[in-house]
Protein backbone atom coordinates (compact mmCIF):
# COMPACT_ATOMS: atom_id res chain seq x y z
CA UNK A 1 0.00 0.00 0.00
CA UNK A 2 1.85 3.54 -0.61
CA UNK A 3 1.89 6.35 1.53
CA UNK A 4 -1.33 7.73 0.36
CA UNK A 5 -3.70 5.29 -0.08
CA UNK A 6 -2.58 4.51 3.89
CA UNK A 7 -3.04 8.35 5.11
CA UNK A 8 -6.72 7.65 3.54
CA UNK A 9 -6.86 4.57 5.73
CA UNK A 10 -5.20 5.91 8.68
CA UNK A 11 -7.75 8.88 8.28
CA UNK A 12 -10.65 6.49 7.97
CA UNK A 13 -9.98 4.66 11.16
CA UNK A 14 -9.41 7.81 12.86
CA UNK A 15 -13.05 9.52 11.74
CA UNK A 16 -14.92 6.22 11.74
CA UNK A 17 -17.12 7.26 14.85
CA UNK A 18 -18.14 10.64 13.74
CA UNK A 19 -18.70 9.02 10.08
CA UNK A 20 -21.32 6.09 11.05
CA UNK A 21 -24.17 8.43 12.26
CA UNK A 22 -24.02 9.76 8.48
CA UNK A 23 -22.70 6.75 6.78
CA UNK A 24 -23.42 3.20 8.67
CA UNK A 25 -24.17 0.98 5.92
CA UNK A 26 -22.75 2.89 2.33
CA UNK A 27 -20.16 2.34 0.15
CA UNK A 28 -17.31 5.55 0.87
CA UNK A 29 -15.20 6.63 -1.61
CA UNK A 30 -12.55 8.29 0.46
CA UNK A 31 -9.83 9.90 -1.20
CA UNK A 32 -7.56 13.46 -0.17
CA UNK A 33 -8.79 12.66 3.58
CA UNK A 34 -12.39 13.44 2.81
CA UNK A 35 -15.22 11.27 1.92
CA UNK A 36 -15.55 12.01 -1.89
CA UNK A 37 -19.26 10.18 -2.11
CA UNK A 38 -21.69 7.50 -0.57
CA UNK A 39 -23.32 4.87 -2.16
CA UNK A 40 -25.62 1.58 -1.92
CA UNK A 41 -23.51 -0.53 -3.72
CA UNK A 42 -19.54 -1.05 -3.98
CA UNK A 43 -19.88 -1.40 -7.26
CA UNK A 44 -21.67 2.11 -7.82
CA UNK A 45 -18.78 3.55 -5.60
CA UNK A 46 -16.53 2.18 -8.08
CA UNK A 47 -18.31 3.56 -10.90
CA UNK A 48 -18.92 6.52 -10.16
CA UNK A 49 -15.42 7.11 -8.28
CA UNK A 50 -13.76 6.09 -11.50
CA UNK A 51 -15.37 8.80 -13.57
CA UNK A 52 -13.73 11.85 -11.72
CA UNK A 53 -11.04 10.41 -10.24
CA UNK A 54 -7.56 9.19 -10.99
CA UNK A 55 -7.52 5.39 -10.96
CA UNK A 56 -5.76 4.18 -7.95
CA UNK A 57 -6.23 7.35 -5.45
CA UNK A 58 -9.42 6.34 -3.58
CA UNK A 59 -10.27 3.54 -1.67
CA UNK A 60 -13.77 2.43 -1.32
CA UNK A 61 -15.05 1.33 1.78
CA UNK A 62 -18.02 -0.03 3.41
CA UNK A 63 -18.43 2.05 6.71
CA UNK A 64 -19.47 -0.38 9.48
CA UNK A 65 -18.75 -0.01 13.11
CA UNK A 66 -15.11 -1.55 14.20
CA UNK A 67 -16.25 -5.00 14.61
CA UNK A 68 -18.14 -5.60 11.52
CA UNK A 69 -15.25 -3.97 9.67
CA UNK A 70 -12.97 -7.32 9.92
CA UNK A 71 -15.32 -8.81 7.52
CA UNK A 72 -14.84 -5.87 4.84
CA UNK A 73 -11.87 -4.71 3.33
CA UNK A 74 -10.32 -1.69 1.38
CA UNK A 75 -10.60 -1.69 -2.16
CA UNK A 76 -7.70 0.00 -3.93
CA UNK A 77 -8.66 0.58 -7.48
CA UNK A 78 -6.15 0.40 -9.64
CA UNK A 79 -6.53 -0.35 -13.22
CA UNK A 80 -3.79 -0.88 -15.51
Amino acid sequence: MNKVMQKTRDWYEANRDRLLPRYNGKYLVLADGAVAGDFETQMDAIREASKTRKKGTFFVHKCVPAPEEFACKFVNVCFN
